[in-house]
């Protein structure tokens, strides 16, 4: 975690600014986002009070989440609809074997990553044409169709969202970016609704 408070920075802040590209690299190579502290705190606590599920039926994965308990400190109950679960293959197995069908989901050093906000499934049997957003930085209510989809933040601050490919979106003032084959959103403000078209 890099946390940078400015509001008390007093001095030369050379130094904080090579400190903030570094940040910038790792961002780029990882998939990382940047959330507020109180943001990151909910997450970890959500991540902590999830018991996840999984059932094989029919030569498919299927994994689900819920809360352990709505008593714990930090618990939102849209921070708790958001968590996700890694998936380590065998050495014998390739991710890109895999259809995935989740909200948010990628693949990466022959693991799989998805969110489990609807549950998530994973099959070699189906296939899946939906836009296929990566990451979400935040909670948010997701539908996703061929043609696109809809990303309904629930909290504010900065807003992300990431999608396989190149893609556009229809809703103002989102700062939209193409890298390493993706079309990364970025908003700062109150929770808003980012549209996204093929």
């Amino acid at each position: 975690m890099f946390a940078n408070h400015i509001d008390y920075t007093y001095r030369e802040t050379d130094e904080e600014e090579e400190k903030i590209k570094k940040v910038g690299t790792l961002v780029g190579d990882y998939g990382y986002n940047f959330v507020q502290e109180n943001q990151l705190a909910k997450m970890v606590a959500a991540a902590y009070n999830s018991l996840v599920s999984a059932k094989w039926e029919d030569d498919t994965l299927y994994l689900s989440a819920q809360a352990k308990s709505a008593e714990i400190p930090l618990y939102d109950e849209d921070y708790q609809g958001s968590t996700g679960v890694k998936i380590i293959l065998a050495d014998n197995v390739a991710a890109d074997e895999f259809c995935v069908t989740a909200s948010v989901y990628y693949k990466k050093d022959n693991c799989i990553y998805v969110s489990l906000d609807k549950g998530a499934s994973i099959s070699k049997n189906d296939e899946n044409n939906d836009i296929n957003l990566t990451a979400v930085n935040l909670p948010a209510k997701i539908s996703k169709t061929e043609k696109g989809a809809t990303v309904k933040f629930l909290d504010g601050g900065m807003m992300t969202a990431e999608v396989n490919g190149t893609v556009k979106t229809t809703s103002e003032g989102w700062e939209t970016t193409q890298q390493d084959g993706k079309t990364v959103f970025r908003k700062y403000g109150k929770a808003e609704t980012l549209k996204i078209v093929k």
